[in-house]
């Protein structure tokens, strides 16, 4: 083993000089492995190393000139499992997201996540780091998952609730004016309560979401609206309306408009002689 034995008197130098090794624990967590991997290491001379008071230190030029060649295949072997990935450098968690060297820095400072200071390099507790990331929407890893999924099951965003009910962004936000349901700022976006919407959706019928929107037409296809009573007639819609309050026939309120029934329109078109479709079409409504 390429281990040498510093005698007590020299210790002292051999301290202040510190920051130039590892600790074995320090390799350990540099690369992810476990501790009994970590000795065998030390064990196989990959890099050099000494022995202090009882203590192994390994050299950090030489051990940064290995890691930097490449371990390859040298931790390959039946030694104990690889502990669990715990942290990421900066640099790391930068390439995760995108960031500049700056952001990233930027980052840290606002202590956004926790921080452990390994082999004298700054490093971002992962767990942390994963916390944080499902908790915010500002920010988008390069490769993987969305951010936000602590909020996406219980809140909606603007855009998709619009999508979701067929209109633009814009009408939305003057419906959300009216406070129909509750909203709140994460991460200085707007998010929207699922269960109150939800309540408030099925408390009205005007809006309707683009799935209920085609439900709705196969369900009213039997219907007329008044416009096309009243082109049908060649009259003014507003007659169609004053027809409809004086209960000339049978409505249904879908909501956003009222319908009538086709056959309620034809049975009360048969029991007058006033009006008259246009076209002639005396025998009904095509169905």
């Amino acid at each position: 083993m390429n281990t040498a034995t510093i005698a007590s008197g020299n210790t002292q130098a051999y301290v202040s000089s510190q920051k130039r090794t590892y600790t074995v624990f320090e390799i350990q967590d540099i690369l992810g492995i476990s501790r009994p991997t970590a000795y065998t290491l030390v064990k196989k001379n990959l890099f050099r190393s000494i022995r202090v008071g009882g203590q192994i230190r390994i050299s950090k030029k030489s051990f940064d000139e290995w890691l930097d060649q490449g371990v390859g295949g040298a931790v390959n072997e039946p030694v104990a499992p690889a502990r669990q990935k715990i942290s990421i450098s900066v640099p790391e968690m930068n390439r995760i997201l995108g960031l500049s060297k700056v952001e990233g820095y930027w980052l840290v400072k606002k202590k956004y996540f926790k921080t452990i200071t390994a082999a004298g390099q700054l490093r971002v507790i992962l767990d942390s780091f994963e916390n944080w990331y499902a908790g915010q929407f500002h920010y988008r890893k390069v490769n993987g998952e969305a951010p936000g999924s602590k909020w996406t099951e219980s809140t909606m965003s603007v855009s998709d609730t619009a999508q979701l009910l067929g209109i633009a962004d814009a009408t939305l936000y003057d419906l959300m004016k009216k406070k129909p349901f509750r909203t709140y700022k994460i991460d200085n976006k707007t998010r929207i309560d699922r269960a109150d919407f939800d309540r408030w959706y099925h408390s009205q019928m005007f809006y309707r979401t683009v799935e209920d929107q085609h439900k709705d037409h196969e369900r009213y296809q039997d219907t007329l609206t008044m416009p096309e009573i009243a082109r049908m007639l060649g009259i003014h819609r507003n007659t169609v309306y004053k027809m409809v309050e004086a209960g000339k026939f049978m409505t249904i309120d879908t909501g956003r408009k009222k319908r009538v029934p086709k056959v309620s329109f034809e049975n009360w078109y048969q029991s007058q002689s006033h009006y008259k479709k246009i076209g002639g079409d005396e025998s009904g409504i095509n169905r």
